[in-house]
């Protein structure tokens, strides 16, 4: 659960971005004013990359969010970035002291256009700003989207991180060897959260101790009852069971196991990975392959070593008197 819930969220993510990212090129170094006036661009917008912070309550308690932000140009939006808009006009970004809200986060504060929200800026400057248009893909470009105008004062580097150019068909390359920074194939504009990296790093160790000692339980149980055994399997051999025959009985033990174990355990997580999916990405859970192999083989081998090493030590049975069999 720990692994596919955040697996979900990123692959959510990266889809939507790749569909929010409409433009031909991206060019560093420079500004959208120059790049439209480049032969062949027919739109462009400037991408400011910021964190705001959002007070608001819930549960009762007061609750402080950072969030990663981007600031655009409206006009230079169409044939450049696709939010996907549900609700009002990204114009609106056009005049000062607006905003556009993720749907998710819209339905979190009852927000819709017209409405007002209050962020505090990169600087600590807080803002009252009205919302003109609610967006869908917020996984990808963040919850919010302000004017370029509105979020450049308040950071401490105004200067865009790209900007993205439509162009007309063919003429990609003229524009890219007319920009004044460099031009490059498109990567998909993605928010990326304060701390992510540190999270997938304390998650993946997290799972890796709870999966190690997870292990190490069913490891030891499993060896416990092998041990115990051990006089079982030494009398199979001596009323003419053969090695092969032994072995294959512990196989078909050990494959019902693993094969119960993981069958349970798929359930057992599906359920409340469906709903969280679906909830939040309108998908199915996803699991990278690589992963899930991982998770099958670390149970394959901890079932196989459970099963078969404490069977390499049989008890040695002889007979002490008539009919009597002694370990």
């Amino acid at each position: 659960m720990q692994l596919t819930a955040g697996a979900t969220m990123g692959r959510a993510a990266e889809a939507q971005a790749r569909v929010a990212t409409t433009a031909d090129l991206a060019v560093s170094g420079t500004t959208a004013e120059r790049v439209r006036k480049l032969p062949g661009v027919t739109a462009a917008t400037d991408v400011l990359r910021s964190t705001v912070v959002l007070a608001r309550t819930q549960a009762g308690a007061p609750r402080l969010d950072r969030l990663p932000v981007l600031g655009v140009d409206a006009a230079g939006l169409k044939g450049t970035l696709d939010p996907g808009v549900v609700a009002g006009d990204l114009a609106g970004l056009a005049g000062r002291g607006t905003v556009a809200v993720g749907a998710d986060m819209a339905d979190s504060l009852d927000a819709r256009p017209g409405s007002t929200v209050a962020l505090r800026l990169g600087d600590g400057t807080e803002k009252r700003l009205r919302v003109v248009a609610v967006y869908a893909r917020s996984l990808a470009l963040g919850e919010f989207l302000l004017p370029k105008a509105e979020l450049a004062p308040h950071m401490t580097d105004p200067y865009p991180a790209r900007v993205l150019a439509a162009t007309e068909d063919g003429a990609e390359s003229g524009a890219e060897g007319a920009a004044a920074g460099s031009g490059s194939a498109v990567v998909p504009e993605q928010v990326t959260t304060a701390g992510a990296e540190v999270n997938g790093i304390v998650s993946a160790a997290v799972v890796t101790a709870i999966g190690a000692l997870t292990v190490l339980s069913v490891l030891s149980t499993l060896a416990l009852i092998g041990a115990g055994r051990r006089g079982e399997l030494a009398l199979l051999r001596q009323v003419g069971a053969s090695a092969g025959q032994v072995r294959r009985m512990l196989g078909l033990e050990a494959g019902f196991l693993t094969a119960a174990g993981l069958l349970l355990g798929v359930v057992v997580a599906a359920l409340p990975l469906t709903a969280f999916a679906w909830a939040l990405t309108g998908g199915l859970p996803y699991l990278p392959p690589a992963q899930a192999a991982l998770i099958a083989g670390t149970v394959v081998v901890t079932v196989a070593a459970g099963v078969f090493v404490p069977a390499t030590y049989p008890t040695v049975i002889r007979r002490t008197g008539p009919g009597r069999l002694r370990r």
